[in-house]
């Protein structure tokens, strides 16, 4: 069978595929997969025994249609040079591995496989490629109307969500971004179905109809939120995703949800490659406009820069003049400003404790060492924000204690302005700069409060963490600008990080889950302009 049928059944597709398309699939001589499509076969034969009937023939004429859209996308594979297509696979591929295991792993590789096939299609095999896009785009309408239709029960009407969201997937499958906008909203019709709600409202009692609705919900929502975060443009999507309204008025997120096992899957990174490119202690976190994460290595002393999938791209070394001094030195805290210019927190140390330094290393977009900057003499520096008027906002307090009560403000080029916050704060453990040019802070650890301040240092609002967090395990807080979104990360077991959301007057919107087993801290958080989510914790850096 060919790599790009065998990619499409397992995303799923083949829930709606017929004996005719999977035997175009089929080559002589050829028996892999056949257990694949022989549990596919059971699939197809329970779906039809089931969907008679006048009430169903809109979705009946949906798989129809759906069949030989299949037919002619196979025969396009078929017809297709695939002669280099290895050497234009893109390579985000590696970085998907760990969610091979969901039929989202298979979506991401089919529309990277039909994706580089294109440029070597001949005059026939677009001819096939634009039928089979017609007969898609009539799955798609009649899969819509199906599940418009509340004559059909709960499962017919989710099937036919299945089916739509894949017809309009392959519909473009050539330029997958342009789909984005319409699954979003079947999502938003999904996810708000009477039904759904009243499930996601119950108590968990196991029962197999109530984990196979959820379970479907989750699939679904799984296979386009991975979809878009690979081939998506938009900024914030995954901040702003549907979720599901339960009785009291909270929002449950499907993409994780802790109720059941499947759930959106987290990445991680850090220990991959060469040994001086694996992180040894994640001190910190920050993101650029590329989308490019950048970690500070307390261990190594070093800034460690990844790509948007986790790939090592290059180390910074803000220490490299002071190479032969004999003092230690430390990166504590990263932050970067809207012109991408890194400012790196750092701790110098020597044999006599008043002679402990906290400097600020500042390299521009390009990794080239600007200038530095000490603080006050005496004053420990811990967390780091900078806003788009060259101010710099520096959490910390004295060497003589390890309390992080004051907030001192400097400008870009190194001028002490002011300081504020010692009449609020007690223990601050992180800083984030919001839309408004306010100052986000993160005050207390076992049960944190979010302080807001203006940035002349006026307390502007004050509001409480959802749940709670495990003792001396770290907590964070960042701002998404695009969605508005104030977000704070929580350890809450050592499998699990939560990540609670909030509008920037306070109001919590949702909670969401990472799974990261095997972190017993968390030292920061951040978030790309895509929405991606990041946590660093020990060595390594968990997203998603």
């Amino acid at each position: 069978m060919h790599s790009i049928g065998n990619a499409l059944l397992k995303a799923g597709v083949g829930c709606v595929v017929s004996q005719t398309a999977k035997a175009v699939l089929e080559r002589p001589g050829e028996n892999k997969k056949r257990q694949l499509i022989a549990s596919i076969e059971q699939g197809i034969t329970v779906a039809k025994s089931n969907l008679d009937g006048i009430a169903r023939k809109d979705l009946l004429a949906s798989i129809s249609f759906f069949n030989e859209g299949f037919v002619y996308l196979c025969q396009v594979f078929h017809e297709a040079s695939v002669t280099g297509i290895n050497g234009r696979l893109p390579t985000i591929g590696e970085a998907s591995t760990p969610g091979s295991e969901t039929p989202s792993a298979a979506w991401l590789e089919a529309i990277s496989l039909i994706k580089a096939l294109k440029p070597d299609l001949d005059d026939l095999s677009i001819r096939m490629l634009s039928d089979a896009k017609e007969r898609f785009k009539d799955a798609r309408r009649k899969a819509t109307k199906a599940f418009c239709n509340e004559a059909l029960s709960t499962s017919e009407r989710i099937f036919a969500m299945r089916c739509r969201v894949a017809a309009t997937l392959l519909e473009k499958v050539d330029h997958p971004a342009e789909a984005l906008v319409a699954c979003k909203l079947c999502l938003e019709e999904l996810n708000s179905m009477p039904a759904v709600e009243e499930n996601f409202s119950r108590k968990r009692s196991d029962t197999d109809i109530q984990l196979q609705l959820e379970k479907e919900v989750c699939d679904i929502n799984s296979v386009i939120c991975d979809v878009t975060q690979q081939f998506g443009h938009g900024v914030g999507e995954l901040l702003n995703w549907p979720c599901v309204t339960v009785r009291n008025g909270a929002k449950i997120d499907p993409l994780h949800n802790a109720r059941i096992e499947h759930c959106c899957l987290t990445w991680s990174f850090g220990q991959e490659g060469e040994e001086e490119h694996k992180l040894k202690f994640a001190w910190g976190i920050t993101s650029n406009a590329r989308g490019d994460f950048i970690v500070g290595d307390s261990v190594d002393s070093n800034v460690k820069v990844f790509d948007g999938s986790g790939r090592f791209i290059h180390s910074l070394y803000p220490f490299a003049e002071d190479l032969q001094s004999k003092d230690d030195y430390e990166v504590w805290n990263v932050a970067s400003d809207g012109n991408d210019d890194l400012y790196m927190l750092t701790l110098r140390r020597n044999d006599f404790p008043m002679a402990n330094l906290s400097e600020v290393h500042v390299f521009n977009k390009d990794g080239h060492p600007k200038h530095k900057f000490a603080l006050r003499e005496g004053f420990r520096g811990s967390s780091i924000a900078v806003d788009d008027n060259k101010r710099v906002f520096v959490t910390g307090g004295a060497f003589s204690d390890c309390h992080n009560d004051v907030i001192a403000v400097y400008n870009t080029g190194g001028v002490f302005m002011h300081s504020f916050g010692n009449e609020h704060l007690k223990n601050a453990q992180d800083i984030t700069i919001a839309n408004t040019d306010r100052v986000v802070v993160l005050n207390g650890e076992k049960s944190p409060l979010v302080l807001v301040f203006s940035n002349e240092g006026q307390l502007l609002d004050m509001f409480a963490v959802k749940g709670s967090t495990a003792d001396d395990s770290g907590v964070a807080v960042t701002f998404h600008k695009a969605s508005k979104t104030v977000l704070v990360a929580s350890l809450q077991s050592e499998t699990s990080t939560e990540v609670s959301m909030y509008t920037e007057d306070g109001q919590f919107v949702r909670r969401i889950q990472f799974k990261t087993r095997g972190c017993r801290f968390i030292t920061g958080i951040t978030t790309t302009a895509k929405g991606r989510i990041a946590v660093p914790g020990q060595n390594v850096v968990f997203f998603g």
